[in-house]
């Protein structure tokens, strides 16, 4: 029977974005945990609990046997715990075995720095973690940051580490990535060292944990064992809800702006009904994004031959389009993933990019009619980001103002056009707290002026929050 190394009985915190009521966790020596939770369920905080950057308002952490609570980061590494996130990255200044050995805070610091003996042992623990064939003497810079991640998880199982936390680092990756960074993983539970896997969505690293600890709502719901981490089973216990549909109780009562039948596509051979009414926030959600990509393809006229059976009713009429621009006549608007760059043209001013949708029509009567058109577009546009507080500078690019100006460009655009469906890939994938916050409340106001969202995601917790129902769709 393996060694418990860590136990969290009841923790409870009283700072942090999402305080935790309940934490608990148990995680055995060589063992690659789980854990699941979505933005607010708390996760964040256990791990800054672990890393003792959060101090513990009740419960206990026992680690060895031994009652523990860091003042500290330094004093979490000293005892052997490190985490490892996404942004990290190797000085680039120093080689791959100066990175290793050289800056180390650990008393196994060589007194007398010998290239040939730290580039020995920089060279044992590049083994250790699958980059044999890379020269200790490479820069930190010229690594990828995959190759950079690999480096520093040899750093700490040089410097003893015991317990390495991987905070979401698995997204980053591609799926050969992915898979490589999972093979060394379990070289080296072999070797006595312990995981925690954090993640924020359904992550394809999942399933092959030992277990996977669920968080939600600040406490602990449940724990999933091989063979239980179906997607959808994790999906339900994320949400706590039945993973058909995801409903809140404020469900809009406005008419029917769109309806799936029985609708099938090439990645979802299971027929699918949906139902979207005017003012209701919908959102579509699967672990490889290949259904819900074909279903927005369909939708938005670029792939209509991936339809291969059921029904589309737009507005109680049925809807097929062949190109985007019928997509746009009957009503459905799409904004790519990070708008804000690919739904805008960069080198135009907002007039112009206002004045997009309908540069067809204004095609013969150029010149002198465009220019006043564009003037009265940027009045318009400076009134309504001067009550958005967002600075607007007349007659610059789109490509120079800030993010958020160019979201409100975006949101401006929709609430003139008033489309019956505005459909939106992955809108949260590159956005900070504040510039979240802010497209949440434009998508509640585009369903308070009529119109039907349907919004396509990978992360169900990123939209579950805005959204009236999250389907996670079957693969």
């Amino acid at each position: 029977m393996k060694r418990e190394i860590l136990r969290m009985d009841n923790v409870r915190t009283a700072a942090g974005v999402h305080p935790l009521r309940a934490g608990n966790l148990t995680l055995y020596e060589g063992e690659l945990l789980g854990l699941a939770g979505l933005r607010p369920s708390g996760v964040r905080e256990l791990v800054d609990v672990l890393m003792g950057r959060l101090p513990v308002q009740g419960g206990t952490v026992f680690l060895c046997g031994r009652r523990t609570a860091f003042a500290g980061e330094a004093a979490a590494n000293r005892a052997g715990l490190y985490e490892l996130h996404a942004g990290m990255r190797l000085n680039a200044g120093l080689t791959v075995a100066e990175n290793l050995v050289v800056t180390t805070h650990r008393r196994r610091r060589p007194l007398v720095i010998s290239y040939r003996q730290i580039n020995a042992v920089c060279r044992h623990y590049l083994e250790l973690v699958g980059l044999d064939g890379l020269a200790p003497d490479t820069p930190g810079g010229a690594l990828t940051p995959f190759e950079q991640h690999l480096v520093l998880l040899a750093k700490a199982v040089y410097e003893d580490g015991r317990i390495v936390v991987l905070d979401n680092i698995a997204q980053e990756y591609a799926p050969r990535e992915a898979g490589a960074l999972l093979g060394v993983l379990r070289r080296l539970t072999r070797c006595g060292l312990s995981f925690l896997l954090t993640t924020y969505t359904v992550s394809g690293l999942l399933p092959h944990t030992d277990r996977v600890t669920v968080l939600r709502g600040g406490a602990t719901v449940g724990v999933l064992y091989p063979g239980d981490g179906s997607y959808e089973k994790l999906t339900h216990i994320l949400l706590g809800s039945q993973p058909a549909a995801v409903q809140n109780l404020t469900r809009p009562s406005g008419r029917e702006i769109l309806r799936l039948a029985g609708l099938t596509t090439a990645h979802c051979a299971r027929p699918l009904d949906l139902s979207v009414r005017a003012g209701q926030i919908c959102a579509l959600s699967d672990e490889e994004g290949r259904a819900s990509g074909d279903i927005l393809q369909i939708l938005c006229g670029t792939a209509p031959g991936k339809r291969t059976g059921g029904a589309i009713l737009l507005d109680g009429a049925p809807y097929r389009c062949r190109t985007v621009g019928q997509a746009l006549r009957a009503g459905v608007m799409y904004l790519p993933e990070n708008p804000q760059d690919s739904g805008l043209c960069p080198n135009m001013t907002v007039g112009d990019n206002l004045l997009l949708p309908a540069l067809k029509k204004l095609r013969p009567r150029a010149g002198y009619v465009g220019r006043r058109l564009r003037r009265c577009m940027e009045d318009e546009f400076e009134e309504y980001a001067r009550q958005e507080g967002i600075p607007f500078p007349r007659g610059a690019c789109i490509g120079t103002l800030p993010e958020r100006t160019r979201w409100c460009v975006l949101f401006f655009r929709l609430s003139m056009l008033r489309p019956k469906l505005v459909i939106l890939m992955n809108p949260f994938a590159r956005t900070d707290e504040m510039l979240r916050k802010y497209v949440c409340d434009k998508l509640q106001a585009l369903g308070r002026q009529g119109s039907a969202v349907l919004v396509v995601s990978r992360n169900a917790g990123d939209v579950a929050a805005v959204c009236d129902e999250v389907i996670p769709l079957p693969q």
